[in-house]
């Protein structure tokens, strides 16, 4: 299979930036298209029976070439509807958990869609673990949680 470079016609180009709101050089150009529940745009190319591909994926390769295996495009302004070329970079999937992570961007506490406390039962959890007299186990029973979240939490490893 040809890379994605090699496929994109001048007919996919044109289409492609006629769906980003091009601004000034320095400003993201958001996608006025459809967009993945993530918010990155997504373009069919190749025609009607064409390819769905994330349009900050496509534009990168029509402004820069193509994008090696493995490689990820990444997003220096955060903004996952951004097109503008100056504003995406290539990286490795580890590089774009990191930047994650750093601008505190990841699902932390009850963010994470497998979070079964909510902030106020944190704080319920914290008051009743400071006034003594439960244990761990009880707590976590009565929460539905294991023994161990309970720790965690007393001892400010988890909900920060």
């Amino acid at each position: 299979m040809s890379s994605l470079a090699e496929r994109i016609t001048d007919a996919d180009a044109r289409r492609l930036w006629k769906h980003i709101a091009i601004g000034q050089p320095s400003e993201c150009w958001l996608w006025q298209g459809y967009q993945d529940p993530s918010g990155h745009g997504q373009i069919k190319c190749f025609g009607r029976s064409g390819q769905s591909y994330r349009a900050h994926r496509v534009a990168y390769t029509v402004a820069y070439g193509p994008i090696p295996e493995g490689a990820v495009v990444r997003h220096r302004c955060d903004t996952p509807a951004c097109c503008n070329p100056a504003h995406l970079v290539l990286g490795t999937h580890a590089d774009n958990v990191r930047d994650r992570v750093i601008r505190g961007r990841s699902a932390t506490g009850y963010r994470n869609g497998r979070s079964k406390l909510t902030p106020k039962q944190v704080a319920i959890i914290r008051r009743r673990l400071a006034e003594g007299g439960r244990s761990l186990q009880s707590l976590a029973t009565e929460y539905g949680v294991d023994r161990k979240t309970i720790r965690l939490i007393r001892d400010g490893v988890t909900w920060k």
